[in-house]
């Protein structure tokens, strides 16, 4: 497909380039109300690299063959300033592209965070102890020897510390399972994710066939970029992801007796239904109220879901909400259903505020 292109349109994208398209794209929309010309750019560039220790972007030479495919593309263009100066400027595309990459880099810091919340509140007592952690009264016999009632003394003291609350110990385990399975969502999805944003954006605009070919190749580099990113950090944390990972399983006695579950795996819908599901059967301790809600809003950021899809999940959220609200007696752990359910329901009022959506469904 390239073969149709200029000579030196092909030699520029024969580059490596997508590092430098990223970090060219991500300094324009950072900097908007900055003007840039194509030295004070690379400049900006170089030194942006210099910080984050890569070394290819000493290159002048890269940085202006990217700047001129980015324009090449149509996600950038030069405006005349004056008799002689020319500054460079994303376009509608452009912006649109570097909101995708914003959205990336925000949703992989609030991993990292994330995980280390698991790490430090969640996965900081031994595995081997869960299936007796929830036992109430340890001098009932119920444990075999002193040593093992002595660990989970020290565990539950340790939770504690970490800022846990007695009675939400009592439930530590549907915690822990609840909070895996977000993990897992998380952090398997975040490839499709990436890739169904570029991939939409690719199909929202009409260019002409050569803009179209250079356009193509500009963001699957980018699609590359987040994948490598992210198997790099697989690679260098190997030990971080693959910790803590044991729980209790619970069982559903629907399935048991025969009950059946429809998946749609196929439909980008079960991107967030997923969550929701999963927050709606399982519980949130306090201590990661802020980090779980901060990754909703991130998924949500990165997944952009419609107004319609929002409103088709988020009334089962509500009627459970204000079922368990007039409730006379209420369980303890029916309190902590009714707390998770109420933070999830918060953290889309607070996507849905800032994206602009009117959710008439929230009473």
């Amino acid at each position: 497909m390239t073969d149709r292109l200029p000579i030196n349109v092909k030699r520029r994208l024969d580059k490596d380039l997508k590092k430098h398209y990223k970090l060219i794209l991500s300094t324009l929309y950072e900097n908007r109300n900055v003007k840039f010309n194509k030295n004070k750019l690379v400049e900006v560039v170089q030194n942006k690299g210099k910080q984050i220790n890569w070394t290819g972007s000493g290159h002048k030479s890269n940085s202006l063959d990217a700047i001129q495919t980015l324009i090449d593309a149509g996600l950038a263009l030069m405006e005349r300033e004056g008799k002689q100066k020319m500054n460079i400027t994303l376009t509608s595309s452009g912006k649109q592209l570097c909101k995708i990459i914003s959205a990336i880099d925000e949703y992989n810091a609030s991993f990292s965070k994330f995980q280390d919340g698991l790490i430090d509140n969640i996965f900081c007592i031994p595995d081997y102890i869960l299936m007796s952690l929830e036992i109430d009264d340890l001098a009932n016999g119920q444990m075999d020897g002193p040593n093992l009632r002595e660990e989970i003394e020290n565990a539950k003291m340790k939770l504690l510390s970490k800022g846990w609350k007695n009675k939400e110990i009592k439930y530590y385990n549907k915690f822990r399972s609840t909070l895996l399975l977000l993990y897992n969502i998380l952090d398997k999805n975040f490839i499709y994710l990436v890739i169904y944003r570029f991939a939409k954006l690719k199909q929202q605009h009409d260019q002409n066939e050569s803009q179209a070919i250079v356009r193509n190749i500009v963001i699957r580099g980018l699609i590359m970029e987040s994948i490598e990113n992210k198997i790099e950090y697989l690679i260098n944390n190997q030990e971080r992801v693959f910790l803590g990972h044991s729980h209790v399983k619970h069982v559903n006695p629907t399935i048991t007796r025969g009950g059946i579950i429809l998946e749609s795996i196929g439909s980008i819908l079960q991107y967030y239904v997923d969550i929701q599901d999963t927050i709606s059967r399982g519980l949130i301790p306090s201590i990661m109220k802020n980090g779980v809600s901060r990754m909703i809003l991130c998924y949500l950021d990165l997944l952009e879901p419609s107004l319609i899809n929002l409103d088709l999940k988020l009334q089962e959220v509500t009627d459970k909400i204000k079922y368990m609200r007039g409730m006379e007696d209420i369980s303890e752990y029916q309190e902590f259903k009714l707390y998770t359910l109420e933070q999830y329901l918060s953290s889309y009022y607070r996507y849905c505020k800032v994206n602009g959506y009117n959710l008439r469904l929230i009473g």
